[in-house]
């Protein structure tokens, strides 16, 4: 555009914005509030708190990558169960399967991801895995998978399965309950008014 000079009116943080008919408002907060935050802002819990393969995690998703072939793949609908054959890990010695070990991870085929519900033991590179749900289209006997293992993110799981309890991100030994509150007995009475 001719003549046209840009301004900067505000810098900062875009933190929500709405529509309303034609007009469209942003809240936004001041640069410097950035530094505001409490940082990691990391939960007390139990479970870890970072996402499989995730910067925090350290994993990197290339290591945990897994191959097969489509051996028989049943029949469209539920249980949405395929049996896989000929399984290998792409970089890096096999791991010690377990059932279940692919379980919360997911399943690459004709481009699509679907989330893997369950998984067999595998036996000579033989297993069953259970899908979220029909890839489209059905797959063929033959036909390529990648597989990605999940993560129940326990501890036990980050150190076990993946050796990576350095990495892991949350606090095992936290009680359940707050130990600095003593729980009240449902079987007070109440007082008058």
């Amino acid at each position: 555009m001719i003549g046209y000079s840009p301004r900067v009116l505000f810098t900062g943080e875009a933190v929500s914005a709405s529509v309303r008919g034609s007009v469209a408002s942003v809240a936004c907060v001041p640069g410097g509030t950035v530094l505001d935050r409490r940082l990691p802002g990391m939960r007390v819990q139990a479970g870890c708190n970072h996402a499989l393969f995730s910067v925090g995690c350290g994993l990197l998703r290339s290591d945990w990558t897994f191959t097969a072939t489509v051996l028989t793949p049943g029949t469209p609908g539920w249980p949405y169960a395929f049996e896989l054959q000929a399984l290998a890990r792409v970089t890096g010695a096999a791991p010690t399967y377990t059932a279940d070990w692919f379980a919360g991870g997911w399943l690459e085929i004709s481009g699509q991801r679907l989330p893997i519900l369950r998984s067999t033991l595998p036996a000579s590179g033989v297993f069953t895995v259970t899908l979220g749900g029909d890839p489209s289209p059905f797959p063929v006997i033959g036909q390529p998978v990648t597989l990605f293992p999940g993560c129940d993110l326990r501890s036990g799981t980050c150190s076990a399965k993946f050796g990576n309890f350095l990495n892991f991100g949350g606090h095992p030994f936290v009680p359940l309950a707050n130990p600095s509150l003593v729980k009240l007995s449902s079987g007070l009475a109440g007082g008058k008014k």
